[in-house]
């Protein structure tokens, strides 16, 4: 018995997902955390983002990849 696959659209099935990060300024920052959010925004490295935090800068990236996008970080990709 032959079956076929094929892809059917479903953007319109879920809703755009948006994660807030919120931090509290009187906690200690460990490094896995650093690495959670440096992970979540494409581009950017653990230094970047705890230098960021520390000086109150507005310099990291604020757009994250649409999870279609061939260039998303977090895409699995094929070995």
């Amino acid at each position: 018995m032959a079956t076929t696959l094929v892809v059917l659209p479903s953007e319109h099935l879920l809703p755009t997902c948006t994660t807030w990060l919120l931090l509290r300024r009187d906690r200690l920052l460990r490094d896995h955390t650093m690495d959670l959010i440096a992970q979540m925004l494409p581009g950017v490295d653990a230094r970047s983002v705890r230098r960021a935090i520390e000086t109150g800068s507005d310099d990291l990236p604020l757009t994250v990849p649409h999870w279609r996008d061939p260039d998303n970080p977090f895409l699995r990709r094929s070995r």
